[in-house]
């Protein structure tokens, strides 16, 4: 989903994979261990997760847990619009979307 969310970055999808695993609240420096991404990687877009509700910070330490979003997210049920994002064309060819109302269609 990363490629149709613009503010999304092909690690983020692994970043809310380990906080998910975790199953309570995980520091990015805990989560850098198993990760080829940098510590400071991690820091940044966590708090980019956090600010989207994919990851909820802790109020009293720098550390994070996995959301219903996060979820939804990760194992199916969510659109690129579900996150607010803009959604991005990858090439030339792309289909416009387009989100309307509902009307009833069986007039």
């Amino acid at each position: 989903m990363h490629e149709n969310v613009a503010w999304m970055e092909p690690s983020d999808r692994s970043i809310v994979l380990e906080v998910a695993a975790h199953m309570g609240w995980i520091k990015p420096p805990s989560m850098a261990l198993n990760s080829s991404h940098s510590r400071a990687h991690i820091a940044d877009r966590c708090r980019v997760l956090a600010d989207h509700g994919l990851i909820e910070r802790h109020p009293g330490a720098r550390a994070y847990r996995i959301t219903d979003l996060g979820d939804r997210f990760l194992f199916g049920g969510l659109e690129p619009a579900d996150l607010g994002a803009t959604v991005i064309a990858s090439d030339t060819d792309a289909t416009t979307l387009e989100f309307t109302e509902s009307e009833d269609l069986t007039e």
